[in-house]
């Protein structure tokens, strides 16, 4: 067969034909049926790893010419799966025309007739199924080349680096593809019905994806020869192709990759995105994989992958993991690619962002407890908003009137815009009223009536009514009772003190003592050592300075000693004692006896003399 077309094997197998009048008018009731919406596409994607396949280019006259026909296969995956409908068939080639495949990698041949030369594509019928995910290969041999655009290209990035004809040289090239598949809304048995298969019919759809299969492309030297093909078709797990060089342990892929997603609600955009990612191995490995949103890398995680136990036996390596990433407004394609091949399916979530509004209000007080005021209020206006923005809050009385207003700005808060305004309130007195908050601009958006209720209950103490009532019905005179002969109890027995009537005669006062030259000392004038306190009139005192003695010299040491043993330099210093000539010294005087007298001669001493007559 010249091109390569891949179509769905059919068996037609005759036998029975007596059964092909079972439930005929049922296909018919079937076929007559109401139409409904179209189809729903939730994943359709193609595409492949780098370096899936190698390609050789010959050289001749030192420069490179064509692309050996050496057989190889280049490998690349489809994905296409419906959340409503069923697929009819799908087409692959190298681009899309007008939402047609035209062209395909293996366009045509070096025959002259047939398909030479023609665009041909993959065309393959599925069957009327949901879902269709697996490899395909494209093979390139001496009778399959790939498209002349592709092939000039990689003939010329050859030649571009012509100084290394002799040693030969590598690059990468990226071959495109492209796939529309059609659908139906729905499907039924096609004649005869033992066979199995199935037809669509009803509302159709299409739906196109584009991507591209890496190459890796081998300009040959002067002597070179190719080596063997290294390229290998697709993993069953949808992954990329295994690269040559690669440790056996090292390639071999996952045997299950899949991903669940949460989208947090509320009107938040970005909106919160939970990746639940299961991964499994049947040998130890640590996995590495990206979560990739709308064809773009979003995170780059590697972890190592947890033995588990199975029940039969056996064990399995198991990576289990959450991942928190962000769903913008649209559409959102997320998907789990594990580095070395596998990938998990396509998860669509699409994120509805409204211009900025406020959608709610509320206000609410909360009044502190306690039977004393002022008291301590809270109050909380809350607004609700679709995303970031700034709006002008209002507190607004039961009459209508505006007492309070501020400018907020919206907070993302647990998936949620918000407006928040809170304040501390003192209250002194009682207060029963009603109040609501609402933004300036939108009367329409507006909270319900908040009550704010403060009771302040009277003082039981005194003092704040003796200031208020005692003075109205206080007399200046003290009230006596007849009746009994005892003086009437006061209703303020200070402000009775104070209207008492002044004394015509008033008591003097102590006079305070006067100490002139002294210093008044515990009720007493003190005068020192060296005066002496003479009393100058009631309670009043003098301190009079008392004569000095002569002075004593004191002896001056040349070799000064510690006071404590230093002696006196001149001992006279003590008082002189009593010289009583003729008699003798008792108690401090000069005794003669009883026919002499004591005659003095000079300071402290006597002498005894007779009597005279």
């Amino acid at each position: 067969m010249i091109g390569v077309t891949l179509l769905a094997s059919r068996v037609v197998v005759k036998k029975c034909l007596t059964l092909a009048t079972l439930s005929f008018s049922l296909a018919a009731a079937v076929a007559t049926s109401a139409l409904a919406d179209k189809p729903i596409f939730q994943d359709i994607a193609i595409g492949g790893g780098m370096d899936a396949a190698t390609i050789f280019v010959e050289q001749q006259d030192g420069m490179w010419t064509r692309i050996t026909d050496h057989p190889r296969t280049i490998p690349f995956n489809i994905t296409i799966a419906m959340s409503r409908g069923y697929i009819q068939f799908y087409r692959i080639g190298r681009a899309l025309d007008q939402n047609a495949v035209v062209g395909f990698a293996s366009t045509y041949s070096g025959l002259t007739t047939g398909y030479a030369g023609t665009a041909n594509f993959i065309s393959t019928s599925i069957n009327s199924l949901t879902s269709v995910s697996g490899p395909v290969n494209i093979p390139i041999d001496g009778y399959t080349r790939l498209d002349h655009r592709d092939e000039r290209a990689i003939v010329n990035g050859c030649n571009s680096r012509w100084t290394e004809t002799e040693s030969g040289h590598s690059f990468r090239y990226s071959l495109p593809l492209a796939m529309h598949a059609d659908a139906r809304e729905h499907r039924r048995k096609r004649f005869p019905y033992y066979l199995n298969e199935y037809e669509g019919y009803g509302d159709f759809a299409r739906a196109i994806a584009t991507g591209f299969v890496g190459l890796k492309v081998e300009c040959l030297g002067t002597d070179t020869k190719p080596s063997r093909p290294d390229s290998k078709p697709p993993s069953s797990s949808d992954g990329e192709p295994r690269s040559a060089g690669e440790d056996p342990a090292d390639r071999s892929g996952p045997i299950e990759v899949k991903m669940d997603l949460d989208i947090a609600g509320g009107n938040a955009c970005p909106r919160n995105a939970k990746i639940t990612t299961r991964i499994v191995y049947d040998h130890p490995k640590t996995a590495k994989f990206d979560i990739v949103r709308n064809g773009k890398i979003l995170k780059t995680v590697e972890i190592e992958a947890r033995r588990e136990a199975l029940s039969d036996g056996s064990t399995q390596w198991v990576v289990d993991r959450i991942d928190n990433v962000d769903a913008k407004a649209g559409q959102n394609q997320f998907r789990i690619v594990v580095k070395g091949g596998g990938r998990s399916g396509m998860k669509v979530a699409n994120v509805e962002c409204a211009p900025f509004q406020i959608l709610f209000s509320n206000l609410a007080y909360n009044v502190a407890n306690g039977g004393t005021c002022p008291k301590q209020v809270w109050e909380t206006a809350t607004f609700s908003a679709t995303g970031p923005g700034e709006a002008t809050m209002q507190l607004v009385q039961e009459n209508g009137s505006v007492f309070y207003e501020k400018k907020l700005t919206a907070i993302l808060k647990n998936g949620e815009y918000r407006l928040v305004n809170q304040r501390v309130l003192s209250i002194d007195r009682d207060t029963d009223e009603k109040f609501r908050a609402q933004i300036k601009g939108q009367s329409g958006v507006h909270s319900k009536w908040a009550q704010l209720k403060v009771s302040c209950p009277k003082r039981t103490s005194p003092k704040p009514e003796n200031k208020k009532e005692g003075p109205k019905k206080l007399d200046t005179k003290p009230k006596t009772s007849h009746s009994t002969g005892t003086k009437a109890p006061r209703a303020n027995p200070r402000p009775q003190k104070k209207a008492e009537p002044a004394r015509t005669n008033p008591v003097s006062k102590k006079p305070q003592i006067v100490c002139k030259g002294g210093k008044i000392f515990n009720g007493s004038c003190q005068c020192g050592s060296s005066k002496t306190r003479r009393k100058i009139g009631e309670r009043q005192y003098q301190c009079i300075a008392v004569a000095k003695p002569p002075a004593k010299n004191k002896a001056v040491r040349s070799n000064p000693m510690p006071r404590d043993k230093a002696a006196r330099a001149n001992p006279a210093s003590k008082k002189q004692s009593l010289i009583c000539k003729g008699g003798e010294v008792r108690g401090g005087r000069c005794h003669c006896g009883k026919k002499k007298v004591a005659k003095k001669l000079s300071n402290r001493q006597f002498a005894c003399v007779a009597r005279r007559g």
